[in-house]
């Protein structure tokens, strides 16, 4: 691959083996060209049909013989503030872990918040996620400045507790949802950031504070997440406290909507499945975090046949111990095969669920296809058969085969911000330097 040189401008003329643009229709294109200019895709096509006005317009350009180009990875649920603390628990009870992690998570300082950040974005990028709906307690927002600087994208913000079931830590609303707004001026001219305010769960927060984090999403313009139905535990609290499920609960506080984004929904009956479907709300799977934690599997081919817009997540660190999006979706199809053949996911529903399913969830259109107009957040992969790829080979590939290590260059907005495994707009040893000095002085 003769690499772009000029990290600095995002209009290119990329020539590729292969390109699978994860659109409505899977396009699958050999022997491709994709033209970008102001971090948008100008056309997408064989060569041999360039248009002649094209032909002849002054695209730098990226060669990438053997390559192949798909949308960047999404992922919808992730928390980058926890990094740091991937090594302290990997008990297989979810109520044993939390206890495990609390007296880490809940002293984090700015500064802890920040370090963590960039180390999970030195991943993110490395395996091909190109954004993330990342999710912290506090400093919601400071995700966005460390993805400024690494050129990546994001839907940050934070999530809201409610100290009478989540006593550790300090109060943090109604602070997220201000330093949200704050955030999103400071961000207005960059396409790249988007800002949300959460509620934890429903375990965590009492009803009036679930509805109160929903209305300042509502003000903000954009989504509401919360974690919900991802345990047995957290059902029977919910029963318990208020007699409906937790679904069912969400339902009557009125927070079930299009602009909702569910985390987990594992434990979830046809009832909950077409209270979801009815309120219009996504759901992000997260198959490694709940296979970990011993919570199960969500149900996710019954959620899809309802027409339930389902996009995937790798959670944390904590939960997970990676931030590779190949490797979550090879989870999600092979935990989805023991529920059965008819629960099975094909490899089109995972692919698309990483792709333009989650960009849907998290609300953000112009991004997870490689079509004309939309942003042109690419990925240049290596991947190899001794038989010519189709889309069906290639789709197969992703899923099972390859990793995050197959991932050579990306694109966001059309910046080159990796090529050939190196990153573009930082110093990646100065970054881990800096992160191995600040735990250095944590721990000293």
């Amino acid at each position: 691959m003769a690499d772009p040189t000029d990290f600095r401008q995002n209009r290119w003329k990329i020539l590729c083996d292969y390109a699978y643009t994860a659109d409505e229709e899977q396009t699958f294109f050999a022997k491709p060209a994709i033209f970008c200019s102001d971090g948008k895709i100008d056309w997408i096509g064989p060569e041999a049909d360039i248009p002649s006005d094209l032909r002849q317009a002054d695209y730098p350009t990226c060669h990438a013989e053997g390559l192949i180009a798909m949308p960047g990875l999404i992922n919808g649920h992730g928390h980058s503030n926890l990094n740091g603390y991937r090594t302290i628990s990997d008990a297989a009870n979810f109520t044993v872990w939390t206890s495990d992690l609390a007296p880490f998570t809940s002293t984090l300082t700015l500064e802890d918040i920040k370090q963590n950040n960039d180390m999970s974005i030195l991943d993110m990028l490395h395996t091909g996620t190109t954004c993330v709906c990342d999710c912290t307690r506090y400093g919601a927002g400071l995700m966005a400045d460390s993805c400024a600087r690494f050129g990546m994208r994001c839907l940050a913000g934070g999530l809201a507790n409610s100290p009478e079931y989540r006593n550790n830590g300090t109060l943090n609303f109604p602070q997220i949802a201000e330093d949200a707004k704050r955030y999103q001026e400071k961000y207005a001219a960059d396409s790249r950031m988007a800002f949300f305010v959460g509620a934890h769960a429903t375990y965590s927060c009492t009803g009036e504070m679930i509805q109160n984090a929903h209305k300042k999403s509502q003000d903000l313009g954009s989504r509401f997440v919360i974690h919900v139905a991802e345990t047995i535990t957290e059902e029977n609290t919910i029963l318990a406290r208020t007699g409906l499920r937790p679904i069912a609960w969400l339902n009557q506080l009125g927070v079930l909507t299009p602009q909702t984004a569910l985390i987990h929904c594992v434990q979830l009956d046809d009832t909950d499945i077409a209270m979801i479907r009815d309120g219009g709300c996504g759901v992000v799977h997260c198959p490694v975090s709940n296979a970990k934690l011993g919570n199960g599997i969500s149900p996710v081919k019954k959620l899809l046949r309802q027409g339930v817009r389902v996009g995937l997540g790798t959670d944390s660190m904590l939960s997970n111990n990676s931030l590779d999006l190949f490797r979550e979706m090879k989870m999600a199809a092979l935990v989805s095969r023991l529920l059965g053949e008819e629960q099975a996911l094909t490899n089109e529903e995972i692919v698309a669920m990483a792709t333009r399913r989650g960009a849907e969830v998290l609300g953000l259109p112009d991004i997870g296809s490689l079509c004309a107009e939309k942003q042109a957040d690419i990925l240049l992969v290596k991947a190899w058969t001794p038989l010519q790829y189709n889309r069906e080979r290639f789709l197969s590939d992703v899923v099972f085969y390859l990793d995050g290590s197959a991932v050579q260059s990306v694109f966001v907005g059309g910046y080159p911000v990796c090529v050939q495994g190196v990153l573009t707009q930082v110093d990646e040893l100065a970054v881990k330097q800096e992160i191995i000095n600040h735990y250095r002085r944590k721990t000293t």
